[in-house]
């Protein structure tokens, strides 16, 4: 990111004699996000952060072609994966005796691609409201924060599956907001609201914490307020000098 940041800083300094917001380019948007469950999602997980990047070309015409990938984490998982080893106190006991303390995690992916437009509302060419859609590939599982000085077999290894109800399946996803690329290059940043539906099914056959087979299709949503900063790279259609 220190990389990209300091590339994209010199074109700026470098480009700041012409004006390039009608020139097609690459952008790389770092992006960083607040997400509300929705559907069978909510059932499991509550609100949670995400974070990733967009890699996007847009056309002089302000069409978008790009790519997605997105982490989402979060510490509120509403039921309790390991219920069934856990004693009064909550902590579970390994063979020699000893209690540890074991909660569980929210953690998902998603990778997808989307095409869209650039609407400007003002002067500048690259500013205005962005709509894109798109769709991909999205998981989320629980994922067990282990005591460190204590080893309970019962989730090791291969066992360790039996309870992270992971889930994976097709996703639509929609985004809505504002985008903004200065001339000089200097401030560039995005702004909005993104949607996923995702049609997800298990991954595991059978549920250690159920004790039952992993049976059903899922309709799991995601709400996520997200902003992004991003790095430009032009592309000069007709350049008449050559810029270092």
């Amino acid at each position: 990111m220190l990389l990209g940041s300091l590339i994209g800083q010199s074109q700026s300094y470098s480009q700041s004699k012409k004006d390039m917001s009608k020139e097609p380019l690459l952008g790389l948007a770092i992006s960083y996000g607040y997400q509300l469950p929705g559907g069978d999602l909510k059932e499991d997980f509550g609100d949670s952060f995400q974070a990733g990047f967009n890699l996007d070309f847009v056309s002089k015409q302000n069409l978008i072609l790009g790519l997605q990938s997105n982490f989402f984490f979060g510490n509120q998982v509403k039921k309790d994966a390991l219920a069934s080893l856990r004693g009064p106190d909550g902590l579970i006991a390994s063979p020699d005796g000893f209690l540890a303390e074991i909660n569980g995690k929210e953690r998902g992916q998603y990778y997808g691609a989307h095409v869209g437009k650039l609407f400007p509302i003002s002067k500048s060419q690259r500013a205005g409201v962005r709509v894109t859609l798109g769709g991909g590939y999205l998981l989320h599982k629980i994922r067990l924060q282990e005591d460190f000085q204590v080893t309970i077999p019962q989730i090791q290894g291969e066992y360790k599956k039996g309870y992270d109800n992971l889930h994976a399946g097709f996703t639509l996803t929609g985004f809505l907001g504002y985008q903004y690329l200065a001339k000089d290059g200097l401030i560039n940043f995005l702004g909005g609201v993104e949607l996923n539906q995702a049609f997800t099914s298990p991954q595991r056959t059978w549920n250690f914490g159920e004790n039952a087979p992993n049976e059903g299709n899922r309709n799991d949503q995601l709400v996520t307020f997200k902003l992004a900063w991003i790095i430009p790279f032009y592309f000069e259609t007709n350049p008449d000098q050559i810029f270092y």
